[in-house]
This record gives structure tokens, C-alpha cells and sequence, in this order.
């Protein structure tokens, strides 16, 4: 046999001994017949009144609805039929039968409910229990790793002034450098236009001066040239050429 069944089948054996307990001590949700018997017509004319509209108007609402009979003959009626402790006694079985029967259904139904919810809402709740713990851990763990990176922040935040410090240093240092290297080429490129210059001018000079010797050496053929016309003897003209030799080589 399945636990289920075994279950149902004792909480079945249990509603019904408890139920034939209740039976048996408060018999049942009714007048008795043996009461019935005693009180018979005093009983009728109780439910004739009390299920007259009229009557359950007043017993309600008094003042808005006087009873029918001016001296309230009824309502004595009742009143009394109400009093007597065999009446009484009915009723307190009754309510007994009602209050013994209305608890077992109660507890019996939340017996049921439990044995079959329990594993369910047990699972349930455990399921979200480790969910929060989950999520607790998971934020837990966040919160460490943020206050890590929060200190790391921090601490570069408190090294930043001296990275700032070292970083214009450098940049200084570069700039600096830089500045030096600069000037270094403006003075060699000086050094390189002097020397351009300097070479130019030696050129030109030198220009000039071939020029020069060009022009003094055509003007001394052509003052050699109407001298040799004008002198015909060998020996002139041997004398002649040798000056003009050696100017050639002084001027050279």
C-alpha cells in the first residue's frame, strides 16, 4: 500500500471515530424526539412565532418595527419558551453537536492540507530560500568587489598628483630636449649656410678672377699680335714671345 493511502485510509478510520464519538455524546444537530414529545404544541406555537416576518422585523430592528400585539403577548411567549432549562439544555447539545463536528471537519481539512501541501510549500520555500541566499551572496560578493575597486580608485585618485607631477616633469624634460635640439640645428644649419656662403663667394671670387686672367691674357695676345705686325726681325719676335711667357706664367 502507497503512503498516500495508508494516510487517507487512518485519517478516514480517525474522521469516523471521532464522528461516531460526536454522534454518540451529542446524538444529533436537532430537537430530541423525547423534547418533541413533551413539548409538542408549546414547540409549535414557538416556530409559528418566531418564523412570522413580522416578529423577525422586531426582534431585529425594535424600534423601527413595534410588535403586533400591543401587550407583547409573543414576545413573553418566547421569552419564556426560551427560559426553560429543558430547552436550554437542547440547545446546548446542539451547539455542542455544531461546535464538535465543525472543529473535526477543521482539523481534519487542515490535517489534509498540510500532509499534502507540506512537501510542496516545504520545496517551495526552500527553493526560494536558496534563491535569496543566491542573490545575498551574489550582491554580497558585488558589494566586496565594488569596495575593492572602490579602494583601488581611491588609491589611484591619491597617486594621481604625483603622476601628474612626474608626467610634467617628463613633458618639461621633453620639452627641453626638444628646445636643445632645435637650437643645435639652427646652429648647424648657420655653420652650413656660412659655409655655403663662404664656398659661394670663393667661387665667384675665383670666377672672377679666371675672368680676369681670361681678359688680360686675350688683351696681352692682342697687344702682342699688332706688336709682332709692326716688328718683323726673328730675334724681336723670339724676345717677344718669351715675355709673353713669363707673363703668362706670372699671371698664372
Amino acid at each position: 500500500m502507497s503512503p498516500v493511502k495508508r494516510f487517507l485510509l487512518v485519517t478516514f478510520a480517525v474522521y469516523a471515530v471521532l464522528a461516531a464519538t460526536g454522534l454518540v455524546l451529542f446524538r444529533s444537530s436537532n430537537l430530541s424526539k423525547r423534547y418533541l414529545a413533551q413539548n409538542h404544541a408549546a414547540h409549535d406555537q414557538f416556530v409559528a412565532i418566531t418564523n412570522n416576518p413580522a416578529f423577525q422585523l422586531f426582534q431585529e430592528r425594535p424600534h423601527l418595527f413595534p410588535p403586533e400585539d400591543p401587550r407583547h403577548e409573543q414576545l413573553a411567549f418566547v421569552q419564556a419558551y426560551q427560559a426553560q432549562p429543558e430547552y436550554r439544555a437542547e440547545r446546548a447539545r446542539i451547539e455542542a453537536f455544531t461546535l464538535w463536528f465543525h472543529t473535526l471537519n477543521g482539523v481534519t481539512f487542515l490535517v489534509l492540507v498540510v500532509h499534502f501541501s507540506y512537501r510542496p510549500v516545504t520545496h517551495y520555500l526552500d527553493k526560494r530560500a536558496q534563491e535569496i541566499k543566491t542573490r545575498m551572496a551574489m550582491a554580497s560578493k558585488a558589494r566586496t568587489t565594488g569596495m575593492h575597486r572602490l579602494a583601488e580608485v581611491q588609491a589611484e585618485a591619491d597617486q594621481w598628483p604625483q603622476e601628474e607631477a612626474n608626467i610634467k616633469s617628463r613633458a618639461d624634460k621633453a620639452i627641453v630636449a626638444n628646445l636643445v635640439q632645435i637650437h643645435e640645428e639652427a646652429r648647424l644649419a648657420r655653420i652650413q649656410l656660412a659655409r655655403e656662403t663662404e664656398d659661394r663667394k670663393r667661387a665667384e671670387a675665383y670666377r672672377a678672377s679666371a675672368l680676369i686672367k681670361q681678359e688680360l691674357v686675350s688683351q696681352a695676345i692682342e697687344t702682342l699680335s699688332e706688336r709682332y705686325a709692326a716688328e718683323a726681325t726673328e730675334s724681336a719676335l723670339r724676345d717677344k714671345v718669351g715675355q709673353f711667357v713669363r707673363l703668362l706664367e706670372l699671371i698664372a
